[in-house]
């Protein structure tokens, strides 16, 4: 059933600290909502994402981007679900904000199964129960910072309710779900949703029925 309640946005302390892979923790953003909690009132959510900003696909063309298509998913996900910690996922180094440029780094990175540095890193995932992933599709699968964030993350990801999310311009999920189910076998998945990245914007209604069937 669901359950109408106001949440209380907290202050939280910055953490210091470094991992074992060098990346500094960084606080995750706690979105301001007073949206019903739809399905998930009992859980404890994370919503990672990663995102680009700069040259984009669309079918019109290619098109300069402040906020990235995934980025906009996961704030809608956030808002709709009222509740979810908000991380976005960055690599050290900043990817090109030409979409070509961008296309190549991306694809020298896949063949050589790259592990780019990231920024910063979830200190805490034992706080939550279940997680959203999300990611633009490059080339057939999720962006290599991701496969990263997985691979420093990876035992904590057990026990854990994963639920994948991505924007694409007709590739759909590509070869990303297989991927992230076999570099997460201790994971429980639930339905994603992938959305046309040009689409994102106008997709509330898709988003919300995907939404109220997570249980």
């Amino acid at each position: 059933m669901v359950k109408h309640i106001l949440l209380a946005i907290v202050a939280i302390v910055a953490i210091a600290g470094v991992t074992a892979c060098g990346n500094k923790a960084k606080k995750v953003e706690k979105p301001e909502t007073t949206a019903p909690q739809r399905g998930l009132d009992d859980k404890r959510v994370l919503i990672l994402y990663f995102t680009h900003h700069g040259g984009t696909y669309t079918p019109d063309g290619i098109v300069n981007q402040t906020e990235g298509n995934t980025e906009l998913m996961a704030k809608k996900i956030a808002e709709y679900i009222g509740k979810g910690d908000l991380f976005r996922i960055e690599a050290v180094k900043a990817y090109p904000e030409d979409y070509q440029k961008c296309c190549d780094v991306a694809k020298v990175e896949l063949e050589k199964k790259e592990l780019p540095e990231l920024k910063a890193v979830v200190e805490k995932m034992e706080d939550y129960d279940v997680i959203f992933i999300g990611y633009p599709i490059w080339w057939g699968t999720y962006p290599r910072p991701v496969a990263t964030f997985i691979d420093q993350k990876n035992q904590e990801f057990n026990g854990k309710t994963v639920v994948p999310f991505s924007t694409n311009e007709g590739s759909d999920w590509g070869e990303s779900l297989t991927d992230l189910k076999a570099a997460l076998p201790g994971s429980k998945f639930l339905p994603g949703l992938a959305l046309r990245g040009s689409k994102v914007k106008e997709s509330d209604d898709e988003i919300h029925r995907w939404l109220d069937q997570i249980k």
